[in-house]
């Protein structure tokens, strides 16, 4: 089996030691230098010594699994610069003088950017010569397809590369015995795989790189297969998925397409045209950047527009003459052989109005409806399917003595429908009556349009939430505000009152006592607030009934209650005003004060002083340090301000109890400087 060998002062690139040859080295003498790509696969590697004695000299081979990689004695994966390879060999493989041999892998070498594997250990036979080691090369069972096109995506139609490999089992590449043939083969795909589909590896080598290969069809997942046709026996193997994107824009291929085939000539109809790019081969491109042009004999084409996926798009407008529109184009300025018509013809369906617009309506107020008729204007009978409404409001609108509805209309003949308008909101409300028919216009429609006029009510929030207040406070109020964005007169007929522990605060409403009216653009206020008894959620709603169509409206209010602090410190700032600097001011007092919360409140600790400036402030006197406060006692803390330097000084003050409590008092002071306290007037 044919061996890499270590061989005095080269490379690791691959060559072989086959047998008896030898290369000797000497301790602390470089044995060869390995790159740093290189990779033992994960494999297990078979090492070999040359062993030496005084009358016999042979290979032997240590046992697959001997030879560990090392770091440091650490595992591997550890970070290091150093790295060792040692080879562990059982006394039945070598004599006992053999021992173990110890090979460091250093980090690359600055010049060569190289690794340099030394021997770290004399590993000397009885006559003290330096043994020879190598790696076993991998051996190839299976084939593969490690690259298709340099990695990147083939185009359909043009050739490309595919390079074939030779692998062990661990997917490790391999050199074959004898030059050995492969083929390529489609696995999935839908499109037809052509070219060179043939190639050889050479025989000490591990792969073939075929050229020429062309594929038809732009798509994703194409999956190609190598064989073996002769040479060493090896399984086929697949590539990975890939995708092969289209080519080039092709004039010849490429389509141009409308929808419909047909419009009136009435100066306005409109149809879509569309251009398909697709490559030589017909595969439809998928992405935008070409240049199209499109012109029309006949109607008006609009601008064309890149829809970015290899389509193309624009509008062309009928005219008010009957006939055949061609649509011709260009791409990138060569004309596509492909054209496109689109029929102006004369609808058979007139329409009289063209259009209903029953104008302002108050919400929910129905007007007498408006009539249109139908006329056939054709040579030959006109068949109506059920006339329909459509569109964004269709419900607002009704139809009524429908006499066109399914009928057959004589030419010159005519029938009528109705519509009426029941506005359900205010603002606009669009829709349509379509009328189907077997004219080449159909289907013909009557736009409808109104206004609802009315009332609305806007409320500001729909949900209240007071978060958290003690049992036995009442929380700051919250408001929310009633509006009418209407075209009419609101009316606001109750507001219900809420349910306890929430309240309407007076002082925070600005809404009258119901019944009152809110004109069109006119707002009030309701304000609420939470006085919990209990500790726990709590939830209440708040009725508005009004005449707006929207009508009745719910308002919730959600708060909880919590139990009060053991004790409160007040006041929560203390503020020193332009005391100069490096001179002490006149102390100010905090209150701690026991709610009665709990029976007794201990004071465990001196009060704290912290925050940016917490050197600058000082408790001179500490009356409440060790105190056990009953309810309603109160103890008193005093605190100066000696500023160190000019400008605003920021501290906060905390004290310890048990239970504890959250107050914290802020401690703000002014440092300034003797003339500053003379230009504000104090000399």
């Amino acid at each position: 089996m044919p061996l890499v060998a270590f061989s005095l002062g080269d490379a690791l690139t691959g060559a072989f030691l086959d047998g008896g040859s030898t290369a000797i080295g000497t301790a602390e003498t470089p044995i060869g230098e390995l790159p740093s790509s290189f990779s033992s696969g994960g494999q297990a590697l078979v090492i070999a010594s040359q062993q030496y004695n005084n009358t016999t000299a042979g290979l032997k081979t240590i046992a697959a699994g001997a030879l560990k990689l090392q770091q440091n004695n650490a595992p591997v994966g550890q970070s290091s610069n150093a790295f060792a390879l040692r080879i562990s060999s059982n006394n039945n493989d070598v004599n006992p003088g053999f021992g173990s041999a110890l090979l460091n892998r250093f980090a690359p070498n600055p010049a060569t950017s190289a690794y340099e594997v030394k021997s770290a250990a004399t590993t000397t036979g009885v006559n003290g010569e330096t043994k020879i080691l190598a790696i076993q090369a991998p051996v190839p069972t299976k084939l593969g397809i490690p690259l298709v096109n340099g990695g990147a995506n083939p185009t359909a139609g043009t050739p490309f590369e595919v390079v074939v490999e030779a692998r062990d089992a661990n997917g490790v590449a391999g050199n074959v015995s004898i030059d050995t043939s492969v083929t390529l083969s489609l696995k999935t795909g839908t499109g037809t795989l052509a070219g060179t589909l043939t190639g050889t590896i050479p025989a000490d080598t591990n792969s073939v790189t075929i050229s020429g290969v062309t594929y038809s069809k732009a798509e994703s997942g194409v999956v190609l297969t190598a064989t073996r046709s002769g040479g060493d026996n090896l399984a086929a193997g697949d590539s990975a998925p890939f995708t092969v994107d289209a080519g080039a824009a092709s004039p010849a291929t490429s389509t141009i397409t409308t929808n419909p085939a047909s419009i009136p000539a009435d100066g306005t109809s409109t149809a879509a045209i569309t251009v398909q790019l697709k490559d030589a081969s017909g595969n439809n491109l998928t992405t935008g950047g070409d240049t199209v042009t499109l012109a029309t004999d006949r109607g008006t084409l609009g601008a064309v527009t890149d829809n970015a996926n290899g389509t193309y798009t624009a509008t062309l407008t009928s005219g008010t003459t009957t006939g055949t529109a061609t649509i011709t184009g260009t791409v990138n300025g060569v004309v596509i052989a492909d054209t496109a018509t689109v029929e102006f013809v004369q609808s058979a369906v007139n329409l009289m109005p063209t259009s209903l617009d029953f104008g302002d309506v108050v919400v929910g107020q129905t007007l007498p409806p408006q009539t249109v008729t139908l006329k056939n204007t054709g040579t030959s009978d006109l068949n109506l399917g059920p006339l329909a409404l459509s569109g964004a409001q269709a419900g607002d609108y009704a139809l009524v003595n429908d006499n066109c509805s399914s009928q057959v209309i004589a030419p010159a003949a005519n029938c009528t429908f109705e519509v009426t308008f029941t506005p359900s909101d205010i603002e606009a409300r669009a829709a349509q009556v379509d009328t189907p028919s077997d004219s080449p216009s159909s289907p013909d429609a009557v736009p409808l349009t109104g206004t609802g006029l009315g009332p609305r009510l806007v409320i500001s929030q729909l949900s209240v939430d007071f978060g958290d207040a003690v049992v036995g406070e009442t929380s700051p109020a919250q408001t929310v505000t009633l509006s009418n964005p209407g075209s009419a007169v609101l009316t606001v007929s109750a507001i219900s009152s809420p349910e306890p522990p929430f309240a309407a605060d007076a002082a925070g409403t600005t809404c009258p006592d119901p019944p009152f009216i809110l004109d069109p653009g006119q707002t009030c206020r309701l304000a609420f607030t939470f006085s919990p008894t209990d500790e726990g959620a709590a939830m209440a709603t708040i009725t508005v009934d009004t005449d707006a169509p929207n009508g009745t409206i719910n308002i919730e209010l959600h708060g909880t209650g919590i139990p009060p602090p053991p004790a409160v410190l007040t006041p929560l700032r203390l503020d020193f005003v332009n005391v100069e600097v490096g001179v002490e001011s006149a102390p100010m007092t905090l209150t701690l004060s026991s709610t009665g919360a709990v029976p007794v409140v201990a004071v465990d600790g001196i009060a704290v002083i912290g925050g940016a400036a917490a050197a600058d402030y000082w408790v001179v006197v500490d009356n409440c340090i060790g105190l056990m406060l009953d309810p309603g006692e109160f103890c008193t803390i005093d605190v100066t301000f000696m500023p160190q330097i000019i400008g605003t000084r920021l501290g906060w003050l905390e004290v310890r109890t048990d239970p504890p409590i959250s107050d914290t008092a802020a401690l703000v002071g002014s440092g300034v400087t003797e003339d500053n306290i003379f230009s504000d007037g104090m000399e």
